[in-house]
């Protein structure tokens, strides 16, 4: 027995089996807010919660709870799905044949949003200003940065600026439906019954577990960006770092650290380090300091070390600020130089008043750059001390040669005031930089004639005229370039004139008129500019 089958019926699988709305292919490292649907793999998923999967986690919206599946993907001509009932058969019969109405074109899916920055990348350091996106937010830097999470350091006192999301994906158009065709009547197809076929049964998708947290250790080596637990909260470190044993500085008692909250996406695993770990204890053997020193916390920048008598709770302000002053040093004042060891700095409770400096060159030292300083109740901030001692180390080593031939010239401590304003400057905290600005304009010295002042009418006006640090910076390239030197070692000092001529050189500018304005001009120091240029013709302004 045949049963016969109207026309439309005909033509309902015929238009199911060319109409479709295909969703964008998921990609890794893209930004997709909650409800977004994708492609992958042939089937459809909508997103759950805003997110990035990105790529070094293999995640992708099959294998993580994050997308929810909606089926096998329209995207292609899908396999017709058996009914229950008889599949139609032709007889020899003529098909109808449709007069189609033109389809209209569906508008493409633009691309989600462009209007991201470039990404933030941790090894680099960014200047105030600069403009970075991080996880579907650009941020933009309130002053010199380097390593600091930006999604993680937006509050006060925080080097980034929260400029709000980027990226959202713009919705598909949906095509307006097609007419449905004119038929011309021809005779009816008889059609024979086949067996109804076996539906095959569609997968279920399992979700993959969210990852879990890596519980928080007193001896884990943490980078920033870490995300661990401590008493069921969830912490980002701020900065990297290591403690010394007996340190109990945890993330719930050391904001200085560790910010609260944060999502996890994979296990901490410590970053393979630059440098050996520095000892535990250190005996000093110079000068009449004889302390055995104790590790406090160290990272790949800096090493903290204090006597028995200070508070260790002070190095919760010290790694920190030191880490970041320390970095921004080797940055600017040369990688290769600065670069080549972590900043040892020590501290004493109640003696050895005042500081020295040490540099990988030293075997006093033990080759390390070193910022030996004592004072008292460390536990209160002191950046100007610490910051002074690091300068020394700048201004010896900077120029890939040993030694200060200019040291004579500004002594201790003029060059100091230029290398300190301008790391607070650099650093955002202006309420320190404020404060010796007007200190240091109020200044009288009485080299190299009573009345000087150094900061106000030298070393300020070359920080403002002639591009901040990197006046200094091409001083101090010229001076290893050019100035007398066994390989190793500066074999003199600088007279005056020849310092003028090497600071002119490095501001592009003659600086003969703004130095007899700061410091008078002797008819010995003209002598020696004219010398200077005829040794050092190399030097130009």
């Amino acid at each position: 027995m045949h049963r016969r089958h109207t026309l439309p019926a005909v033509l309902a699988l015929l238009i199911a089996a060319h109409t479709y709305a295909a969703y964008p292919a998921w990609q890794a490292d893209v930004y997709y807010t909650a409800g977004t649907v994708v492609s992958f793999n042939g089937h459809d998923y909508r997103a759950l919660v805003n997110q990035t999967d990105y790529a070094s986690t293999g995640w992708n919206p099959a294998n993580t709870s994050l997308w929810s599946g909606l089926g096998a993907s329209n995207g292609s001509v899908p396999t017709a799905v058996p009914t229950s009932g008889p599949t139609l058969r032709p007889t020899t019969a003529p098909v109808p044949t449709p007069i189609p109405t033109a389809r209209p074109t569906a508008a493409p899916t633009p691309l989600p949003g462009s209007d991201c920055n470039a990404a933030w990348n941790g090894a680099t350091a960014y200047n105030g200003g600069a403009r970075v996106s991080y996880s579907g937010r650009n941020y933009t830097a309130r002053w010199w940065t380097q390593g600091d999470i930006p999604a993680s350091n937006t509050a006060d006192g925080r080097p980034w600026n929260d400029s709000g999301a980027c990226g959202a994906a713009t919705p598909t158009s949906t095509p307006q439906p097609t007419a449905k065709p004119t038929i011309a009547p021809t005779s009816k197809p008889t059609v024979a019954p086949t067996a109804a076929p076996t539906a095959t049964p569609r997968p279920t998708t399992v979700p993959t577990p969210a990852p879990v947290c890596s519980t928080w250790a007193q001896s884990q080596t943490y980078a920033s960006g870490d995300v661990i637990t401590y008493q069921g909260q969830t912490y980002t470190a701020l900065v990297p770092h290591t403690l010394a044993p007996g340190i109990d500085w945890t993330p719930a008692n050391t904001g200085t650290l560790w910010q609260a909250g944060g999502s996890c996406s994979k296990p901490v695993v410590p970053v393979p380090a630059r440098f050996a770990a520095p000892a535990l204890t250190w005996q000093e053997h110079w000068f009449e300091h004889q302390q055995n020193m104790k590790l406090i916390a160290y990272n790949d920048t800096v090493a903290i070390y204090f006597d028995d008598d200070v508070n260790r709770a002070a190095g919760k302000w010290m790694l920190p600020y030191l880490t970041r002053m320390w970095r921004y040093a080797q940055n600017t004042y040369g990688p290769a130089t600065l670069g080549s060891d972590r900043l040892y700095s020590l501290h004493h409770e109640a003696k050895y008043y005042g500081g020295h400096p040490s540099s990988v060159y030293d075997a006093s030292h033990d080759y390390h750059n070193v910022s030996d300083v004592g004072g008292s109740n460390w536990i209160n901030p002191q950046y100007e001390v610490v910051t002074h001692e690091t300068g020394h180390i700048v201004e010896s080593i900077a120029s890939g040669k040993h030694g200060s031939p200019a040291f004579g010239i500004w002594k201790d401590s003029k060059w100091m005031e230029f290398y300190i304003y301008d790391a607070y400057v650099a650093l955002g905290m202006t309420a320190q930089a404020n404060d010796v600005y007007n200190r240091w304009q109020q200044d009288n010295d009485s080299f190299p004639r009573a009345g000087t002042n150094w900061f106000r009418d030298w070393f300020y006006p070359l920080w403002r005229d002639h591009g901040h640090a990197q006046v200094m910076v091409k001083y101090f390239q010229l001076l290893g370039q050019y100035f007398p030197n066994n390989g190793r070692d500066y074999t003199r000092d600088l007279n005056w004139g020849e310092y003028i001529h090497f600071m002119s050189g490095a501001a592009g500018a003659d600086l003969k008129a703004q130095a007899t304005q700061a410091f008078g001009w002797p008819a010995e120091w003209e002598t020696q500019l004219q010398q200077a240029k005829r040794d050092f013709p190399n030097i130009r302004y």
